[in-house]
């Protein structure tokens, strides 16, 4: 029985692949998309960021960290680290932004420590004002607006807004970012 197994098996190995016939193409397994100019136009975004951050309004009580922004080895995904304290704990988060050419915009995901969902968004990038604006929806299903102003290769500044239902936003979030 094991011989009979054995040459079944020996013959099969050695019938010609064509014979087999050949599998169709995967998308996802015939390489990575092509590196986009819309993810070089957010190179000046890479490094080590000392930043001051604010919850709630904008005069509130600021806390320090660190941002760290690394392009994936592809080349595609911005990948990010943020350390930080918030109400006397420590705060983290992480982000990977990609450009979708599909639809045509930016696709970001954020992690931290104060929430248990991940906040996903859609960004465009205006090259002429140096504008990152990022609109989704946060874990209370309130729609928010991000907006990174770059206004030199040095500094960054962000906002997070709520949208109110009659058009009115509210600041939830504040951060300047100068490079190490």
């Amino acid at each position: 029985m094991k011989f009979a197994l054995a040459i079944s098996l020996a013959a099969a190995l050695s019938l010609p692949m064509s014979s087999c016939g050949q599998p169709e193409p995967h998308p996802l397994l015939d390489g990575p998309p092509a590196k986009t100019a819309e993810m070089q136009a957010l190179g000046h975004w890479l490094g080590e960021w000392d930043v001051e951050l604010r919850f709630g309004a904008h005069d509130a009580e600021a806390t320090t960290g660190t941002y760290y922004i690394r392009m994936a080895p592809d080349g595609r995904w911005l990948l990010s680290d943020f350390h930080s304290t918030a109400n006397g704990e420590v705060f983290w988060g992480q982000e990977a932004i990609t450009f979708d050419s599909t639809k045509g915009k930016y696709f970001s995901t954020w992690k931290d420590s104060l929430e248990a969902t991940q906040l996903t968004a859609l960004s465009t990038y205006d090259a002429e004002t140096r504008t990152l604006t990022a609109i989704a929806r946060d874990s209370q299903e309130r729609n928010t607006i991000g907006t990174t102003i770059f206004p030199d290769n040095n500094h960054w500044n962000y906002q997070m807004d709520v949208l109110n239902d009659d058009g009115t936003r509210d600041g939830v979030m504040w951060v300047a970012a100068i490079r190490k």
